[in-house]
C-alpha cells in the first residue's frame, strides 16, 4: 500500500507533482458558486464566501451543489455515498475544502473508467475531526520518481491547511486495500467562528 502523508510544514509541500487535469463540470460548478457569492456580496449580504471557514453541514450543501451537475454528466455512473458521524455536523473546516479531493477522485479514480464510486466520511475522534474522500478506482499514479501524482487542488490544500491549522493539522493520500484512492484530512476541532491564522 503506498502512502503519502504530509505533516503541515512549508518545506514538505515541495514533493508533490502537480497534474493540471480538472473536471470542466467542476470548475464550472465553482465559477457558478464564486459568481452567486460575488453577487450577493454586492447586495450587502454576508455569504459562507466571505469566511474561512464553515460547520460541515455547510460544506457538504456546497458539495452538493457541485457534485449535482457532475452526477448529470455521468449519467448514473457515478455514485456518491456518504458516511457522516453527526456530531461532526457542526465542526469547523476549511471552506471548499471537500470539492478539489472530490474532483481530484473523479479526475484519477473515475474519469478514465467512465464509472465508479466516491465515498465521503467525517469522523470525530476526542478533538481531531477526521475528512476521507475515497474513490474505488485504479489508485494513485506514480511519476517515474516514484512520487505520487496528484491533482491541481492537493497543493492549495495543503497550504490552506497549513494557514489555519499550522501543524496542528495532516494531510493523508495513499491507496486503499484492494482498489482506490484515499484523500484523509485531519483537523482539531473547533465550533467557534474564531480563525487563527498561522504564520
Amino acid at each position: 500500500m503506498l502512502v503519502v502523508s504530509w505533516h503541515l510544514h512549508v518545506a514538505s509541500i515541495d514533493p508533490i507533482v502537480i497534474s493540471t487535469g480538472v473536471l470542466a463540470a467542476g470548475l464550472a460548478g465553482a465559477w457558478w458558486w464564486r459568481y452567486r457569492a460575488r453577487r450577493a456580496r454586492t447586495r450587502g449580504g454576508a455569504t459562507v464566501a466571505d469566511r474561512q471557514e464553515v460547520a460541515l453541514r455547510e460544506e457538504l450543501a456546497m458539495l452538493e451543489r457541485y457534485l449535482d451537475p457532475v452526477q448529470a454528466r455521468f449519467q448514473g455512473r457515478l455514485d456518491v455515498e456518504t458516511a457522516i458521524d453527526t456530531r461532526a455536523l457542526d465542526v469547523l473546516v476549511p471552506r471548499l475544502i471537500l470539492q478539489p479531493l472530490v474532483e481530484n477522485a473523479i479526475a484519477h479514480g473515475i474519469e478514465r473508467r467512465g464509472s465508479g464510486q466516491i465515498l465521503i466520511a467525517a469522523t470525530v475522534d476526542g478533538d481531531v475531526l477526521t475528512l476521507r474522500v475515497r474513490d474505488d478506482g485504479p489508485g494513485l499514479m506514480l511519476e517515474s520518481s516514484g512520487r505520487a501524482r496528484t491533482g491541481g487542488g492537493t497543493r492549495d490544500t495543503i497550504a490552506r491547511l497549513e494557514r489555519l491549522y499550522g501543524s496542528a493539522a495532516r494531510f493523508t493520500l495513499r491507496d486503499t486495500d484492494g482498489s482506490g484512492a484515499e484523500a484523509v484530512v485531519r483537523v482539531p476541532v473547533r465550533k467557534e467562528g474564531v480563525i487563527r491564522v498561522h504564520e
